[in-house]
């Protein structure tokens, strides 16, 4: 299992730092219930949305597209995002993730990256936060307030989050 996303043309972006083990359902249900965001998918009208609103310093659309990451040379299944306290297009959390294929009993395991958009770069580009620890935290907690989860582990700089099934929630 790759342990690092990668750009369009395959150089590594950023390690994996989240692992979800559950159902595509309880996780969707998760998530949403935790008031993440799914986001949209990429279209002109709204990257052009999402531009207007960066140039103007207006308030980000709740649920903008989220530009892709690749893992193992596949864009992410999933982009959830959670507006930071300012609702600017500058900062935003997000949350990647990508079915890595392997199943156990307890459901699919999804890889992904927390990340927290700081600033825009060059117009358009956003800057990532270096402390990614502490998205890795937020998502986490978010998870765990809904009560959906049934556990959660550190493993060196990557959380394990085992979601409960959706009958017992």
């Amino acid at each position: 299992m790759p342990l690092f996303t990668e750009t369009l043309l395959g150089r590594k972006r950023q390690p994996i730092n989240i692992l979800i083990v559950g159902s595509e359902q309880c996780l969707l249900s998760a998530v949403e219930r935790a008031r993440w965001n799914r986001a949209d998918t990429i279209s002109v009208s709204a990257l052009l949305k999402i531009s207007i609103a960066a140039l103007l310093g207006e308030e980000f659309p709740p649920s903008a597209p989220v530009s892709p990451v690749f893992y193992h040379s596949y864009p992410q299944n999933f982009s959830f995002e959670f507006a930071s306290t300012s609702r600017s297009p500058r900062s935003h959390h997000h949350v990647r993730l990508w079915n890595t294929g392997f199943t156990t009993h307890e459901g699919l395991l999804y890889a992904g990256i927390a990340s927290l958009d700081t600033r825009l770069t060059w117009g358009l580009r956003h800057a990532m936060s270096p402390n990614v620890d502490d998205e890795r935290r937020k998502i986490s907690l978010d998870l765990r307030k809904t009560g959906a989860t049934e556990s959660m582990t550190l493993l060196s700089n990557v959380v394990l989050i085992q979601l409960k099934p959706c009958d017992k929630l």
